[in-house]
């Protein structure tokens, strides 16, 4: 995506000083390089931001039946409370993980939904899984209060 805004910027800019040129506006070399460089930033900086948008992000949910929960671009995968081991924090702020170890593999479920498998992760020798929730929206304090209250 990044490309594309990079590419379709390059032609705008590009169709521009075209555009001045033929009116009679003279360039020097720097201000052909400068447009360029400026060009290149601005489209990686949209391109970033759309792709950073239009990606299946992480996302967990709660309820009575157990932990419903995806990592970005995977698919939504389900856990029953009778089979969750254990969940923990890693990292702090924006950065935060939640890691989910189930006391049987088998017991992890792929719901319908976009994306692919999530590969599972040894953490002390049992597979488990990991979700980006920092920035998630409600905050991941209401999440990390209610999973205290479900684990507990």
């Amino acid at each position: 995506m990044a490309l594309v805004m990079v590419a379709l910027s390059a032609v705008g800019r590009g169709l521009s000083i075209l555009i001045l040129a033929a009116q009679g506006r003279q360039f020097a070399a720097g201000q052909i390089a400068g447009a360029v460089g400026s060009t290149a930033v601005f489209g990686l900086a949209i391109g970033t931001g759309v792709g950073l948008t239009m990606r299946n992000l992480g996302w967990v949910r709660t309820s009575e039946a157990g932990l419903e929960f995806a990592s970005t671009g995977f698919a939504p995968m389900f856990l029953p409370w009778s089979a969750v081991q254990s969940v923990h924090r890693s990292g702090f702020g924006p950065f935060t993980r939640l890691i989910i170890t189930p006391t049987d593999p088998t017991a992890v479920s792929v719901l319908p939904g976009p994306g692919r498998m999530q590969p599972d992760r040894r953490r002390r020798g049992f597979p488990s899984y990991m979700v980006d929730v920092g920035l998630m929206d409600p905050g991941s304090a209401e999440l990390f209060a209610e999973l205290d209250r479900r684990m507990s």
